[in-house]
């Protein structure tokens, strides 16, 4: 639509009328410059998009809004082009190829674009490129690694394209910051560039988006010796979190750009390190198993497979079929099942291991928590199968590190405190997750075997009391729901012992369902003596989590000024 060039116009066309304004408050005269944002429309702005319709839009948009009567419209085929912005090769791309040098000479006579702003497309190498495209990339952009996804392109095509000194700020998803296939690119950028600002947008950029992004904003550089600003923000207002130096990035792990991490973070975090062991190195670390995928398992799965879900089941049908959790039956400290069953064997997708699922374990759920309590994770002894949307922890052969003293460690707020300043995924408004990458990296002090015991045991009570509690509000509602026939319960419902018996009565008018006199009298007392023993749980289980986190923080030896930091850090 042109939405950006229009913004570009408009701010260039304001920025020309400040300057004449200045010249005549210096001078006494003031300069007169002819249908400006004609000038301006004609020599200063330039577009590319791959699809033709777009592109006319786009030249409409600029048209009408320097558009005056009894004047010729602006030729603008010149300025805004339809193209491939990434592939010059017509081999490779068709009549779409497009050679920014040949196809903007004037622009490249002296060097490049002073700016390049944009808002890139979001596309993975797995979904839509064609080996051919896949080939080009390798051969022309250094920032292809693994799995590249289109906006890492736009990245170094705005570098390219930029003549020396000049800025590029663009509108991109944050993953890239720290995940494995944006390391070339973060290479790049401290090779080629200097950082201005990043901008963390956490969810509030383009509407019906689901991707949280930044806006990047840098300079092509050889000068890297400048801090820059990291933005935070609250709705629409930015404010400035803190500045950091990019050459502390190399290094990082991958070269990890980790600028949601501030000097103090960044401090603590390497408290957090010292001493302690990944958890990869003294736990085995899997993903659950995934059921479903059309042309995947032994026989192949055809799409008629995968659509009825064929090896889902509500009874145990037979030796090979267990029961089975998504990621919304994994809690802290408990597991929901929700009923499911599904039948094991190489016909699945991807089976994994059995043994992952028949050993003891740590199941944690990928989609994480609110801070403080980010990681979702629990024990079982009990044979679960579990999908992609949990992830296994097993004890590795002859370990001395208990997995509930683990478990005790992860579930802890210091953890979840590493776990926000040190990955991408987990500063996502729009389902914030965990992955094996970030959880194999996991700092863990691991203390004696008679010194684990006191966490165990604190686990060992929050599994129980965690127990009752689901037994207990599980069996109300399943009360409730047989005695009125709801098929749904609202929210609220759900979350019973929060309320008081007004909001529950209110709660169930929405259902439909109005309780007599008598009635009422009744549901008052069972649900006082209900709600009374489910608080009593609440309260023994938020007590035992604070008695965790003080034997956690004991165990990394932090001071109460680090204790604070770690507790107001979500």
């Amino acid at each position: 639509s042109g939405a950006f060039l229009n913004q570009a116009l408009e701010f260039l066309i304001a920025e020309h009328r400040y300057v004449d304004e200045l010249y005549a408050q210096l001078h006494g005269d003031q300069i007169v410059f002819k249908d400006i944002g004609d000038h301006i429309l004609e020599r200063n702005i330039f577009g590319v998009d791959i699809n033709e319709e777009s592109v006319e839009i786009a030249r409409l948009s600029l048209w009408l809004r320097t558009a005056s009567k009894g004047r010729k419209l602006n030729d603008l085929s010149g300025n805004i082009k339809c193209g491939n912005s990434l592939i010059s090769d017509p081999a490779v791309a068709g009549s779409k190829a497009f050679d920014w040098e040949k196809e903007f000479p004037r622009v490249f006579a002296k060097g490049g674009f002073d700016v390049v702003i944009g808002n890139p497309p979001y596309v993975f190498a797995r979904e839509n490129f064609e080996q051919t495209e896949k080939d080009f990339y390798a051969e022309h952009y250094r920032a292809t690694k693994f799995q590249v996804n289109t906006y890492i392109l736009f990245i170094e095509r705005a570098i390219q394209i930029l003549q020396n000194d000049s800025i590029y700020a663009l509108i991109v998803p944050n993953s890239w910051l720290m995940v494995y296939s944006g390391a070339n690119l973060r290479e790049v950028i401290l090779d080629t560039c200097q950082l201005r600002q990043i901008i963390n947008l956490q969810g509030f950029s383009f509407e019906g988006v689901n991707v949280e992004t930044i806006i990047l904003i840098a300079s092509k550089s050889n000068k890297k010796d400048q801090p820059f600003d990291v933005l935070l923000n609250h709705g629409q207002e930015f404010y400035l979190s803190h500045q950091l130096d990019q050459d502390s990035f190399r290094t990082n792990d991958g070269m990890e750009f980790k600028v949601f991490a501030d000097e103090e973070s960044v401090g603590l975090t390497t408290k957090l390190q010292e001493g302690s062991k990944r958890l990869d190195d003294i736990a085995i670390i899997k993903a659950g198993l995934k059921a479903y995928e059309s042309g995947k398992g032994e026989p192949k799965q055809t799409p008629e497979d995968v659509k009825a879900r064929v090896f889902d089941h509500l009874y145990k049908k037979n030796d090979r079929t267990h029961r089975y959790l998504e990621g919304k039956d994994v809690n802290r400290y408990s597991i929901t099942w929700a009923g499911q069953y599904l039948e094991y064997g190489n016909h699945l997708a991807a089976p994994r291991d059995f043994e992952i699922f028949t050993s003891e374990k740590i199941i944690i759920r990928e989609i994480t928590g609110k801070y403080p309590r980010s990681i979702v994770a629990t024990y079982s002894d009990e044979l679960f199968l579990f999908n992609m949307s949990n992830i296994a922890i097993n004890a590795k052969p002859d370990s001395t590190v208990l997995l509930k003293f683990i478990l005790a460690v992860l579930n802890s707020t210091v953890m979840s405190y590493y776990f926000m300043k040190n990955t991408a995924k987990s500063v996502r408004k729009m389902f914030p997750k965990i992955i094996l990458k970030d959880l194999r990296n996991f700092p863990i002090r691991v203390p004696s075997l008679a010194d684990q015991k006191p966490f165990v045991a604190q686990v060992d009570v929050m599994l129980e009391n965690s127990k009752q509690l689901n037994a207990l509000t599980s069996g109300f509602l399943k009360l409730l729901q047989s005695k009125y026939t709801l098929p749904k319960l609202t929210r609220k419902l759900e979350d019973w012992p929060s309320l008081d018996f007004k909001g529950f009565v209110g709660e169930l008018k929405k259902l439909g369902v109005k309780l007599g006199l008598a009635e009422e009298a009744e549901w008052l007392a069972y649900f006082s003596e209900q709600q009374a023993q489910a608080r009593a749980l609440q309260e023994q289980i938020a007590r035992t989590d604070r008695e965790i986190d003080q034997l956690v923080y004991q165990l990394y030896g932090l001071t109460e000024e680090e204790i604070k930091v770690v507790e107001g850090g979500g």
